[in-house]
């Protein structure tokens, strides 16, 4: 084979492979390095690096993140950062060069105000406010300031020193809405963001069972930093379907707009300007339906005796019954005119002794008392004889049995 192919061989081969491989460009004995930039932000505002060329006792020109420098002698060299406004620059980086191969770095710049992308907010923890922020690997510690406004400019200082990216604060009131800035030890402060430390749900809600007629008494713990508390009810005991029903600064409420003998489920929330707690658990009543009353009985009617007594509120239906001397309790047959019964049976001049209950379809009523009634005797019909006797008037009457 003549000198001329073989000139022309290597020729071909090394326009081949051009370009493909750095390694191939590259001198033999020397050393290559790569430096990746983070966060990608920070390359669009013109982050670069610069290597110190010892041959020449000084630095390169900068270089943009992932660019590969050629040719440099084994051996330790440093690598700078350029600075820019507004990020901490990454300190000087001593590296070492080995002859023949790549060697890669990677480094970031830190904001010098690290962003606080997570804050509770209300129904988060009952116990605390918990912050976490972008973590900073350029901040040793930090400091956390609280304020009662969103510029944040009655800010005071409740922690110092501290070495993670989270923080809890346990000495936040419930139901106040707070603001926080994070301040490092070599940077500025962020931007506040709020936080709330959620209400405790009421506790021993209790709803009464009968105790009161037609109306339902439901009464709770007070709860620290409410200012009001929401009354849920619902018919069944699932809090999906509940419907509030009243809002009230006390921790009790009285329902009256209920059916008397149904039973309601109860559950109740406490509210700040804020916030509200979860539902507290839920507890069952019912109201009991009223015991007639004004019962009145007649005395002074020949055909019957008429009981009487004024509507109970939720009651669809009564029921009378009576007793006479004999103290036997006997129900009457009903027939029923507005809240009137009539005894049509009732013996006359016998004394009965009335009383009456109320009935709904969920409950029956308590007895009223007894009220005496009598059916009167008819007055008798008499008849005088005329002229039929010489010696007397004879005097007849009907019998009234």
């Amino acid at each position: 084979m003549n000198n001329f192919f073989i000139k022309y061989l290597l020729l071909s081969i090394t326009i081949f492979f051009c370009g493909i491989d750095v390694f191939l460009l590259a001198d033999s004995g020397t050393g290559q390095l790569n430096v990746i930039i983070y966060p990608r932000l920070v390359e669009d505002e013109g982050a670069m690096y610069s290597v110190y060329i010892n041959e020449l006792n000084e630095y390169s020109n900068y270089y943009e993140s992932n660019h590969v420098v050629q040719n440099l002698s084994p051996g330790k060299t440093f690598v700078r950062f350029k600075d820019l406004d507004g990020w901490i620059t990454p300190n000087t980086e001593v590296i070492d060069i080995i002859a023949d191969s790549l060697t890669t770095i990677t480094v970031s710049y830190c904001t010098d105000s690290p962003e606080i992308y997570y804050a509770t907010a209300s129904r988060q923890y009952t116990d605390k406010v918990q912050l976490y922020w972008q973590e900073n690997i350029c901040v040793d510690s930090y400091s956390i300031y609280r304020s009662l406004n969103a510029y944040g400019t009655d800010a005071i200082l409740i922690a110092d020193n501290v070495t993670e990216n989270i923080f809890s604060d346990f000495s936040a009131l419930p139901g106040i809405k707070y603001f926080y800035l994070v301040k490092p030890s070599n940077g500025i402060f962020s931007s506040p963001v709020s936080g709330i430390r959620s209400l405790e749900y009421p506790l021993n809600v209790h709803a009464t069972d009968g105790e009161y007629f037609n109306e339902i008494y439901i009464s709770w713990d007070s709860v620290i930093g409410a200012i009001d508390y929401e009354v849920w009810r619902n018919s069944e005991p699932v809090t999906i379907s509940a419907k509030i029903i009243q809002t009230v600064i006390n921790n009790t409420h009285t329902d009256k707009d209920i059916f008397p003998g149904k039973r309601y489920y109860y559950w109740v929330k406490a509210s700040s300007s804020v916030c509200n707690s979860h539902y507290s658990d839920y507890d069952e009543g019912y109201a009991s339906l009223g015991v007639p009353s004004s019962i009145h009985a007649t005395t002074n009617l020949i055909d019957y005796v008429k009981i009487c007594w004024e509507s109970v509120i939720g009651a669809v239906d009564y029921t009378v019954d009576y007793t006479m001397n004999d103290r036997r309790m006997m129900n009457i047959q009903k027939f029923q005119d507005e809240n009137c019964l009539i005894h049509t049976n009732a013996i006359p001049g016998r004394e009965y002794y009335y009383r009456v209950k109320a009935i709904n379809h969920f409950c029956i009523s308590e007895w009223s008392n007894f009220i005496l009634g009598i059916r009167a005797l008819a007055k008798p019909i008499a008849h005088a004889s005329k002229r039929e006797f010489d010696n007397k008037i004879s005097i007849t009457w009907q019998a009234i049995t």
